[in-house]
């Protein structure tokens, strides 16, 4: 196991086999990307962060190799206490 950011997979130690990680946050439109095309698919959407693209939980049904994604439901409940204090 690593824990770097800056890598590079090396086609021939995976042996035809794809590479999940964490831990380095992607977009989704990123993470769909690598999903389709890449040899290295992060699971990582940044869940805490309110950024374009990001915010999600992201899981991986690896059978099917479909993206299941569930949105930060607290971000909603920040913006609705903001609201319901400025009221």
């Amino acid at each position: 196991m690593l824990w770097i950011k800056d890598y590079t997979v090396d086609r021939a130690k995976i042996q035809g086999r794809r590479l999940l990680h964490g831990h380095v946050p992607y977009t989704l439109g990123q993470i769909q990307r690598q999903l389709e095309h890449g040899h290295a698919i992060s699971i990582d959407n940044g869940c805490v962060y309110q950024k374009s693209g990001m915010s999600n939980l992201i899981a991986l049904e690896i059978n099917k190799m479909e993206l299941q994604i569930q949105p930060n439901v607290d971000f909603g409940v920040q913006k609705h206490l903001a609201l319901a204090a400025a009221a």
